[in-house]
């Protein structure tokens, strides 16, 4: 007598979180790390799930109700075991939403900060700069960006903290920023307006597609230069188009490989 049939199982969701719209190295599962098996592993899911907190680490304060993940909570207290008692950490921002970072990039535009010196997506920073410093135009401008999986900040995925420094001597910045990198994180010292800003996560695949797509656009633009040059040594036959095509090639790969290098030093902290 045949047996009856097994009855068939839904497919389980994947573990991980997939943004629609988002570059192929964000569809990779966390353990994989920001550029698949060629990075080192991402935080385990659920570590970047910012909550309003209203109690911080022992020897940590900040405002009441700021979003941090466990991811950033944990960081803080190794932070704090890395720096003497008497140094005071205040945490000022944590995950924001668009509209917080809009009106953050407002502020740095009154204060006449330089966005492309800040933000890797040069294309984004161009269109918020080309029009109006409206906190609400630039919210709509982040939050389509980011629907399309592109972050301008990694703030905007729990992926950094802010620390307020008028409370700090300039000796104290110091000891920060470098126990910061001790524990292997990029820690800078911002003027405009004056905070530090730690980038606890190095990685982040959609905050890796805007150095890609930065990386793209100079491929892009050195391949047209080579191929204009091919074009006034060689003519326009069929040849000069084939070096052009073949330079094309050399230059995007090229550029590509400058980026990868840049963003492992990135990584490095």
């Amino acid at each position: 007598m045949p047996l009856p049939p097994l009855p068939r199982l839904p497919r389980p969701a994947p573990p991980w979180p997939v943004p629609s719209g988002a570059y192929g190295l964000a569809l990779l599962p966390p353990s994989y790390g920001a550029l698949g098996a060629f990075g080192a592993a991402s935080p385990s899911p659920g570590e970047h799930e910012a909550r309003p907190v209203f109690t911080f680490p022992r020897g940590v304060d900040g405002r009441r109700g700021v979003r941090l993940s466990p991811a950033q909570l944990s960081f803080l207290t190794r932070l704090r075991a890395e720096l003497p008692a008497d140094l005071p950490l205040y945490v000022t921002s944590g995950q924001r939403t668009a509209r917080e970072q809009a009106a953050a990039l407002k502020t740095k535009r009154d204060l006449g900060d330089d966005l492309h010196a800040l933000y890797a997506a040069d294309d984004i920073v161009a269109e918020l700069l080309a029009g109006p410093n409206d906190t609400d135009r630039m919210a709509a401008i982040i939050d389509r960006y980011a629907a399309a999986g592109r972050l301008l900040s990694k703030h905007q995925r729990a992926g950094a903290v802010d620390l307020r420094s008028k409370i700090l001597t300039r000796a104290q910045i110091d000891q920060v920023l470098a126990a910061a990198k001790r524990l292997g994180v990029k820690a800078i010292y911002e003027t405009k307006p004056p905070h530090i800003h730690v980038d606890i996560d190095t990685g982040g695949a959609r905050i890796v597609g805007n150095l890609v797509a930065r990386g793209q656009s100079a491929a892009g633009q050195a391949g047209k230069a080579a191929g204009r040059g091919a074009g006034a040594l060689f003519g326009g036959g069929k040849g000069a188009r084939r070096l052009r095509s073949v330079l094309l090639w050399t230059a995007g790969a090229a550029s590509i490989a400058a980026l990868m290098v840049v963003f492992a030093a990135r990584r490095g902290g």
